[in-house]
């Protein structure tokens, strides 16, 4: 299994190769991922936030399920920059970016409570 992540497309691919138990089997899989993803310390969970069938969803991996996490409407349109862990301050930044060249960037930074994103105003 191979992973990397692919700046002229602006997004992460994964080559699943083969297996090797109980019996070899060739995948042959690519997967392509534009989403964003981090690890929250505090809560322990994977976050993954990006396009879904409906807009931005949000979906959380305990380390067993990856559930659905609500998604704030906002986040409908917004182009997701950047999401990190803020190890200073125990949480989950988020960054978007809204409007265009012509109109003008908008940009938000967006807290993970452990539930959902918070906006920082």
């Amino acid at each position: 299994m191979s992973f990397a992540y692919d700046p002229a497309r602006q997004v992460s691919v994964l080559f699943s190769g083969s297996s090797e138990l109980p019996k070899i089997i060739d995948f042959n899989d690519t997967w392509i991922w534009d989403g964003k993803m981090a690890y929250d310390l505090v809560h322990q969970q994977v976050v993954y936030t990006g396009d879904g069938l409906n807009g931005k969803q949000t979906w959380v991996w305990d380390g067993n399920l990856w559930l659905l996490a609500q998604t704030p409407a906002e986040l409908s349109h917004a182009n997701i920059a950047g999401m990190l862990n803020d190890q200073k301050h125990r949480t989950l930044l988020m960054i978007t970016l809204q409007g265009d060249k012509i109109i003008g960037m908008t940009y938000h930074l967006w807290y993970w409570n452990g539930k959902n994103w918070e906006k920082d105003y």
